[in-house]
């Protein structure tokens, strides 16, 4: 039986995050984006803008504020 989507995207997530955790060569990598392959990526643009972030974070600070 094949395995299904989730269980084979669960597989490739659990496999970056060994792979990181024992590869040597990303022991002092830090703050970086990693594919399902463990490969470094750059991250979408969006996710690199640091006044969106900031409008981001105040947005979810307002909405969290009223639990």
């Amino acid at each position: 039986m094949e395995p299904s989507a989730a269980e084979q995207i669960t597989e490739g997530f659990n496999f970056t995050r060994v792979s990181l955790t024992v590869d040597p060569s990303v022991a002092n990598v830090s703050g970086k984006y990693f594919s399902s392959i463990a490969k470094m990526k750059t991250p979408y643009v969006f996710a690199q803008d640091e006044q969106l972030a900031a409008e981001l974070w105040k947005l979810t600070e307002e909405i969290i504020s009223n639990f």
